[in-house]
């Protein structure tokens, strides 16, 4: 599973989650809800799914299908995590599938780390 990756990604405060190569470090020990959307503005070739993954195990909570017969639209996936201060997220598709905008202006996908605790 190839992670997706992020080409603009902020943090606040700046060291509290980093990215590399769209795989993502909890930097703070906690409790965070991730959040991550997928606009897909085209129809799917096969069924698929999105996922996250925390340490490269796949969060089963956050499995979401993506059916081909969907066509365009936008998916919500989020996870309720743990982390020692360390942990790695990554959004991901099931057989690395490659997903791409036809529009330039439209925003493939975003993930969001909220600290709950």
């Amino acid at each position: 599973m190839t992670p997706f990756v992020f080409p603009v990604f902020t943090s606040t405060p700046a060291d509290a989650v980093t990215q590399t190569d769209g795989t993502f470090t909890l930097a703070q020990p906690g409790t965070y809800l991730i959040t991550a959307t997928v606009n897909l503005d085209q129809t799917l070739s096969a069924d698929s799914s999105l996922r996250l993954t925390q340490n490269g195990a796949v969060i089963p909570a956050s499995i979401t299908p993506l059916p081909a017969a969907a066509g365009a639209g936008s998916y919500t996936l989020s996870a309720i995590v743990t982390s020692g201060g360390a942990d790695t997220i990554a959004l991901t598709a099931e057989d690395d599938l490659t997903l791409t905008v036809t529009d330039p202006d439209n925003v493939l996908a975003t993930i969001t780390f909220l600290k709950l605790a």
